[in-house]
C-alpha cells in the first residue's frame, strides 16, 4: 500500500514538473476609458478584469477575502472572453481604509505566480478596465527552436517545439495549426537519420552515410556539423573507391576473378564512379568464373594424316583452342603445319617438300544438352579455312618441260617456289572428360587449281588431346 502511495506521489511530481516547465504567467493591459463610470453605489468603485474564458480566473486582495468580491462581482459572457466586474468600497469606513488594495488574480491554468493590479486610492464611481492574458509562449519557444534547428541543434530544438506545443495561446499566433507537431516529427526523422550516418561511417558503409547525411543536409542546408561530415565521408569513399578499383584491377589480372568480382561488386554499393563501366566488368568476370567452373576453354595439340594413296602424318605441329559451351554456340580456332615448312623458309630444300600451313576457324555446339543428362559430354564441330602449300619446281636439261621436285637427290638446276591454295571445310566431333578433351576432325581440301588437287591431299583428318579449363 505504501509503494502505491510513492508511486502516486512521483506521477504527482512528475505531472507538476511537467507542466511547470511549459508554465505561462498572467500580464494585463489598462483599458480604462476616460467617460467610464461606476454605478454601483455611491462609495464604490468598478473594476472590469476581460480575460479569455478558459483561464478561469479567480481574485483575493489584501482587504477583501474571495468570498467578499465574489458576493459583489457581476460576469457577463461576450465570445471566448469573460467581463468580471468587480465592485470595491473606497476611502475610509471607521477603522477600514480602502485606499490601499492590492488586488491578486490567479488562474486555475500553470501560472507560476498570482498577478497583482495595485488600486491606490480609488475614487467613489470611477471605473477601471483592465485586459488580463497570459505571457506570450508559444511565438517565442518557436522562434528559439527555429534557431536550435538552422544550428543543428537538433535535440533542444524538439524540447523547445514541445513546450510550445503546450502554450495556450498558440490558437492567437500568425502560424499555420500543426507547424510544431511537423518540426517535432521532423527532427525525430533528422536525428534518425544522423544516428544510421554514424554508424554506417563507423562500419565503412561510405554511400549510406552520405545518403542519410545528405538528407539531413538538404532539409537543413546551414547544419555546418553535418555538411563537414558529409565531405568527410564523400571524401573518404572516394579513397576507398580508388583502392577498391586497383586492387580488383590487380586481381583480374591475375585471374584471381572471385576476389576481383567482390571488390567490383563493391564499387557498385558504394556508387562509386563509373558505374556502368563496372557492371560491364561484373558480368565479364562472372561468365569467367563460369567457364572457369565448367572448364569452357579447351586447348587441343593435334596430328593430321592425309588421307591418300600415299598416307603419311602431315602435321605434326597443330594445335586448336576454342570455346565449347552446354547451352549456347561456341567458336574455335586452328592453326596446323609441318616442318617441311620451316625447312622451306632455310631453302633446305631436301627437306621442305609438301610444305603444309592452314588456319581455320569455325562453331560448336554441345549434341546433347545439360539438361537431358550430364553424361554425353559431345561436342559437334564445322568450320572453314585455308590451307597453303609450297613446292619447288624445275625445268630439264631442255629448259621446256617442268617439274615438281618431291625429294630425293636435287637436280643441277635452279629451284623455283611455287604456292598451292585450297579453301578447307572441316567438321569432327570433341569430347570433354572432365580436364582431358579428346578432338577429332575431317578436312576436304579444295584446290583452287584442279591440277594441284591430288598434291594437296584432297582429304585430312586431324586427331588431338588437350586440356578444359
Amino acid at each position: 500500500m505504501k509503494q502505491l502511495i510513492y508511486i502516486k506521489w512521483i506521477m504527482a511530481l512528475c505531472f507538476l514538473y511537467g507542466n511547470n516547465m511549459v508554465a505561462q504567467n498572467l500580464e494585463y493591459e489598462e483599458q480604462t476609458k476616460k467617460d467610464d463610470i461606476c454605478t454601483y453605489g455611491n462609495v464604490h468603485a468598478c473594476i472590469t478584469i476581460i480575460a479569455d474564458k478558459s483561464l478561469n480566473l479567480g481574485f483575493n486582495s489584501n482587504l477583501e477575502t474571495p468570498e467578499q468580491i465574489l458576493s459583489t462581482m457581476d460576469k457577463v459572457v461576450v465570445g471566448d472572453l469573460i467581463h468580471y466586474t468587480l465592485h470595491f468600497k473606497t476611502g475610509k469606513e471607521g477603522i477600514r481604509d480602502y485606499r490601499n488594495r492590492t488586488l491578486e488574480i490567479s488562474s486555475s491554468l500553470y501560472p507560476k505566480k498570482l498577478l497583482k493590479i495595485f488600486l491606490d486610492n480609488l475614487q467613489p464611481k470611477e471605473s477601471q478596465t483592465y485586459l488580463v492574458t497570459l505571457t506570450k509562449c508559444y511565438d517565442p519557444l518557436f522562434s528559439e527552436g527555429n534557431t536550435l534547428f538552422f544550428a543543428g541543434k537538433y535535440q533542444e530544438a524538439r524540447e523547445k517545439y514541445v513546450k510550445a506545443k503546450d502554450c495556450l495561446d498558440k490558437k492567437n499566433t500568425s502560424l499555420k495549426e500543426g507547424d510544431v507537431e511537423e518540426k517535432i516529427i521532423l527532427i525525430d526523422s533528422i536525428m534518425t537519420w544522423i544516428e544510421k550516418a554514424d554508424e554506417s561511417m563507423l562500419l565503412l558503409d561510405y554511400n549510406t552515410a552520405i545518403t542519410y547525411y545528405g538528407k539531413v543536409t538538404s532539409i537543413n542546408p546551414l547544419d555546418q556539423q553535418n555538411t563537414i561530415k558529409k565531405d568527410n565521408a564523400v571524401h573518404k569513399q572516394g579513397k576507398y573507391c580508388y583502392k577498391c578499383l586497383t586492387t580488383a584491377n590487380r586481381y583480374y589480372e591475375r585471374h584471381e576473378y572471385d576476389k576481383a568480382l567482390e571488390l567490383y561488386k563493391r564499387l557498385i554499393d558504394e556508387n562509386c564512379d563509373n558505374k556502368e563501366i563496372n557492371e560491364i566488368a561484373i558480368e565479364d568476370i562472372r561468365k569467367k568464373i563460369e567457364e572457369q567452373k565448367y572448364r569452357y576453354s579447351v586447348f587441343i595439340y593435334e596430328f593430321g594424316l592425309g588421307i591418300s594413296k600415299k598416307s603419311k602424318i602431315m602435321l605434326p605441329v597443330s594445335f586448336s583452342t576454342g570455346k565449347y559451351l552446354d547451352n549456347k554456340v561456341g567458336g574455335y580456332f586452328s592453326f596446323a603445319t609441318n616442318p617441311a615448312f620451316f625447312n622451306m623458309l632455310r631453302s633446305n630444300y631436301s627437306k621442305a617438300s609438301q610444305a603444309d600451313i592452314g588456319i581455320s576457324f569455325g562453331i560448336n555446339f554441345r549434341t546433347v544438352k545439360p539438361r537431358v543428362t550430364k553424361y554425353f559430354p559431345v561436342w559437334l564441330h564445322f568450320g572453314i579455312g585455308y590451307t597453303l602449300m609450297g613446292a619447288y619446281h624445275y625445268k630439264d636439261s631442255s629448259g621446256k618441260e617442268e617439274f615438281r621436285y618431291e625429294g630425293g637427290k636435287l637436280p643441277d638446276t635452279e629451284l623455283n617456289l611455287v604456292a598451292y591454295h585450297a579453301v578447307a571445310f572441316e567438321t569432327g566431333l570433341l569430347l570433354k572428360l572432365k580436364w582431358v578433351a579428346l578432338r577429332y576432325t575431317f578436312q576436304y581440301r579444295f584446290a583452287t587449281k584442279l591440277e594441284t588437287q591430288e598434291y594437296m591431299n584432297q582429304f585430312m583428318q586431324t586427331f588431338g588431346i588437350g586440356l578444359c579449363f
